[in-house]
């Protein structure tokens, strides 16, 4: 994960998940909810500091398969075993906390 603000790099991570991924769409789409679970802290500590509230953080999701699974609220049979903790993405896209966006090619 690494997270700019204004191009600028203010923080990042490289770690092994903590769970075992079925697919690369289930690893990257936990490492979506990791990344959304430190954006969403410093989402909070900005807009207290700014003093406004903060337009949509972008994701840029290089999975496809990850980013429509991020930005549906549909559980279906391939989505139901994933822990529930990672799903707060979708929330996040929902309540316009985030919005995802694939690599540009």
């Amino acid at each position: 994960m690494l997270i700019l603000w204004n191009g600028q790099p203010v923080h990042w991570k490289s770690s092994k998940q903590s769970c075992v991924a079925q697919s690369t769409t289930e690893a990257e789409y936990i490492a979506i909810a990791t990344a959304y679970k430190e954006i969403l802290w410093l989402r909070q500590v900005l807009a207290q500091v700014i003093g406004k509230e903060l337009p949509p953080t972008p994701f840029h999701i290089d999975n496809q398969a990850a980013l429509s699974l991020a930005a549906s609220l549909a559980i279906n049979t391939r989505t139901k075993h994933i822990d529930i903790r990672y799903h707060a993405i979708r929330e996040g896209v929902a309540e316009r906390h985030c919005v995802t966006r694939g690599y540009p090619h």
